[in-house]
């Protein structure tokens, strides 16, 4: 929980560019989500645990596992309770579309910082997917979003890469290395993104998807806190294109979590633009 708790800490970029918070706010918030993976405890329902990640509740039932996104979750209310030992344990309370579930964790993460901003990291949950940078073509939940968004960014790159993110004509394909020309694509990237969060569209996956396109080493920080978005297809996508830009070999396979929320399809489609 501790190595969970710092890693979903480094993920405040992701945190406050999804929900607006304060840079700090962000830092306990990203704690939380990173580690809140470590709570498994059994909730209302006999026999079913539960499980809280980055993307919203994965469920425990007695003959399968489901999922509900952070948009299904209602209220979320933490509790502490000093014990005899001196130690205090984290009673943490869910009503969801699915139900209630309770469950018990260490102090070692603030679940309060989640729970204040449970409406702000919902709304980033059900979020539709840009298709475009001003948000006007988008894929919402349920509907297929890797091919639009790789196609989409594929165009932007050769249509739009001198003029918007800085490329030169011959380096359309492919930006590397610690380059003038890399981290000034990088910036205009991050201007792209910040400039097109509104309350409309998400734009963070097509701006991975560019990042991953033209395998942009400037942009590997911002993608790496990308990974943990509130939003499991803007998560799906930069973790793809971290992989990309990392070379990952075959063997190497995406958060089984994540696997609850995105169809799939949608992931094998990612997979092979990854190992592309």
């Amino acid at each position: 929980m501790l190595r969970n708790a710092i890693v979903g800490a480094s993920a405040v970029g992701s945190v406050a560019m999804h929900v607006h918070l304060h840079p700090l706010a962000g830092i306990l918030l990203g704690g939380a989500l990173g580690a809140v993976s470590g709570l498994v405890r059994l909730g209302r329902t006999p026999a079913r645990g539960f499980t809280l990640v980055p993307w919203g509740l994965v469920l425990d039932g007695d003959e399968h596992v489901s999922a509900i996104r952070w948009s299904g979750v209602q209220t979320l209310d933490v509790r502490y309770r000093a014990t005899r030992d001196g130690t205090v344990q984290t009673r943490v309370e869910i009503e969801s579309v699915r139900g209630s579930f309770v469950g018990w964790a260490s102090d070692a993460v603030d679940f309060g910082a989640l729970a204040g901003n449970l409406h702000e990291v919902a709304t980033a949950s059900s979020r539709p997917i840009a298709v475009d940078l001003e948000g006007d073509t988008r894929a919402h939940d349920g509907e297929p979003f890797v091919e639009r968004v790789l196609d989409a960014a594929r165009r932007l790159v050769l249509s739009e890469g001198e003029a918007r993110l800085g490329l030169e004509p011959r380096s359309y394909r492919h930006v590397d290395g610690p380059s003038s020309e890399g981290s000034r694509t990088a910036r205009a990237l991050r201007a792209l993104g910040i400039s097109s969060s509104r309350d409309g569209a998400d734009p963070w996956a097509l701006i991975a998807a560019i990042a991953g396109e033209l395998r942009l080493s400037a942009f590997l920080p911002e993608l790496s806190r990308l990974a943990n978005a509130p939003h499991p297809g803007v998560a799906a996508l930069a973790r793809a294109a971290v992989g990309r830009l990392r070379r990952a070999d075959e063997g190497e396979t995406e958060d089984d979590a994540l696997a609850f929320f995105v169809q799939p399809e949608e992931l094998a489609r990612l997979r092979a633009w990854r190992d592309g």
